[in-house]
């Protein structure tokens, strides 16, 4: 029974946007798509259509990965957790935003707003606030429980690349094509410092004793005014995306195909990976 009732939900899992779009289609398209040894598959093989008289080659178990997203009309640039792992942001070049509960694959909101391509999104740790930085040198502020636009950070001279909450909340960092760093405010739209960095910054967090931003072109201090001392160190994350290959404590464990190279975020022991081909991908792992 167990082993039935595991393999329904990775049938389901699968199979959710077929569902939603061609529910008929599980007794044709997900039954041949469905891997060899799938108990699903030899339950219902006979009630496959008779004009498919070759079956595709299919995997003979099922893999690693859970689940695959299917919405955007464009690569999907970033990918980002919700603190408590329960909403999953994606950001497109199709210039959208859009939020999905990871359980279960369900579309929750479309963030619809900026005028061009989103490259990055970031929660803030108290998971009351989504910010969506794209090419139209504009960082968006959401409300992630409803969806509604909460402000919009203007002042940047090029695309904004990269976007990072401090650990309090308190402060936004964004980083542009213009060669800036910028620190706001969130909740007032307040500009309170600007690095002048003269390189294009595509990677960017705050340290974990929040004193300096970590970036690809190296450290930057933070004013002594922004400055605060955290009350706990964040934990470590075990599993890490590092170029080719998935990470576990820091022994390369699985070697990633050139599909499944885009951006990722990591909630627990699961991995979410967004592809250029708009689709967002799961990976779960055992502790």
């Amino acid at each position: 029974m167990y082993s039935f009732l595991y393999d329904t939900k990775r049938f389901i899992l699968q199979n959710r946007e077929m569902v939603n779009t061609a529910p008929l289609q599980l007794y044709s398209s997900a039954l041949i798509f469905a891997p060899q040894a799938s108990i699903i598959r030899k339950i219902f093989k006979d009630q496959t259509p008779k004009w498919i008289y070759r079956w595709p080659k299919v995997s003979a178990a099922w893999n690693s990965e859970l689940q695959t997203l299917e919405g955007h009309g464009d690569w999907v640039s970033a990918v980002a957790f919700s603190p408590d792992g329960k909403l999953l942001a994606s950001a497109s070049g199709d210039g959208t935003v859009r939020l999905w509960d990871p359980a279960t694959g369900e579309p929750q909101q479309t963030l619809e707003g900026h005028g061009r391509g989103v490259w990055a999104v970031a929660f803030s740790p108290d998971g009351k606030l989504l910010a969506s930085a794209s090419g139209d040198r504009t960082v968006r502020l959401w409300d992630p429980a409803t969806g509604e636009p909460q402000q919009t950070l203007k002042g940047h001279g090029g695309g904004v690349a990269a976007v990072a909450f401090s650990p309090d909340s308190k402060l936004l960092a964004t980083a542009s094509d213009d060669r800036t760093v910028r620190l706001w405010d969130p909740a007032t739209r307040e500009l309170k410092h600007i690095f002048n960095v003269n390189s294009i910054v595509h990677d960017l967090s705050f340290s974990d004793d929040s004193q300096c931003l970590e970036t690809n072109r190296g450290h930057l201090p933070l004013p002594s005014s922004l400055c605060f001392r955290p009350s706990s160190v964040p934990a470590t994350k075990s599993i890490f995306v590092d170029g080719h290959w998935i990470t576990r404590n820091g022994e390369n464990i699985l070697w990633l195909p050139y599909d499944y190279r885009g951006c990722s975020a990591i909630s627990g022991n699961l991995l979410a990976i967004g592809q250029y081909s708009g689709q967002i991908n799961f990976i779960g792992f055992t502790v």
